[in-house]
């Protein structure tokens, strides 16, 4: 019901802040949250010094912000708020088919033989707009505490 899009996050004084594409990360230390597909995505990039992956993403920005890395690895609303309450850090989209590869859709599961509930959650569902559904991100993320550790 809601598809989101993989970015990086780094510090506002790095050249990285105009990059394009994730193959202009080689070379660079990218870091991304522990078992989580933002760290399976980094290999992606050819020749990244692939960083140990951390528990949090308030370690992993504890850590760029220290220059542990060069970048983290992050799904678009979380980067949002991220930066939102990080001055020195922003984030990098990548042009058309020049980002990563990896399905970030979000679904809901009911139980199998549930389908009096499935059926009300997909009418509620298709009630909403692409607009309202990137709104209500929106606002979700403008709600979420600051990310400090």
């Amino acid at each position: 019901y809601y598809t989101s899009q993989e970015v990086v996050i780094v510090r506002k004084d790095s050249a990285l802040t105009s990059i394009t594409d994730i193959q202009e990360l080689k070379g660079k230390t990218v870091k991304g949250q522990l078992n989580t597909l933002y760290d399976t995505i980094i290999d992606q990039i050819n020749g990244v010094k692939h960083g140990t992956a951390m528990e949090s993403y308030p370690s992993l920005v504890n850590d760029l912000l220290n220059r542990g890395c060069d970048a983290i690895t992050a799904e678009l609303p979380v980067a949002e708020g991220i930066v939102a309450s990080n001055p020195d850090l922003t984030y990098v989209t990548f042009k058309e088919g020049h980002g990563f590869t990896a399905d970030t859709s979000v679904s809901i599961a009911v139980k199998k033989d549930n389908t009096e509930l499935l059926d009300k959650l997909q009418k509620a569902l298709n009630a909403i707009s692409e607009d309202e559904r990137q709104q209500m991100m929106l606002e979700a993320v403008e709600r979420q505490p600051e990310v400090n550790e």
